[in-house]
């Protein structure tokens, strides 16, 4: 997987906007067994979309890490959109039925370094149920000192 994300909290009103555009393929098949040193095949791609979430300002439930995170946020809810190529995911239903979590979460040196996706309902179908991590690459505005 490969992509950019968006977390936008809304001043000071605790509500946030999350967009995740990525790009997937398969890894090819070498005698019957995935093998990440092919070349990928079915490439595609997806747009997820969490809007008008409450932010929790805790990391409760988030998933963890090592060396351990130690501050962060998060929002969980249904999602507002999952795309396969530009069209309704197929393993998604209309409305969709998928809960998101994204975990924003730092430490010391870097307040807000990671990001977490995970997914349960029928998206894990097609992401699985782990963690999908990603990287905070720069912050637009001051943390509001939460």
């Amino acid at each position: 997987m490969h992509g950019q994300w968006a977390f936008d909290i809304h001043g000071e009103s605790d509500f946030a906007d999350f967009a995740a555009d990525m790009t997937m393929s398969d890894y090819a098949i070498t005698a019957g067994t995935p093998d990440a040193t092919a070349g990928g095949q079915n490439a595609h791609t997806h747009h997820i979309r969490l809007t008008n979430v409450r932010v929790i300002w805790n990391m409760i439930g988030c998933p963890t890490f090592s060396p351990a995170t130690t501050r962060g946020f998060q929002i969980t809810s249904t999602v507002n959109l999952i795309t396969g190529n530009g069209s309704n995911a197929l393993f998604e239903p209309k409305p969709p039925a998928t809960m998101l979590q994204v975990c924003i979460t730092g430490g010391a040196e870097v307040p807000y370094s990671n990001m977490t996706m995970v997914f349960t309902g029928p998206a894990t179908s097609h992401f699985g149920p782990q963690a999908i991590h990603g990287v905070v690459r720069k912050l637009l505005a001051d943390d509001g000192g939460h």
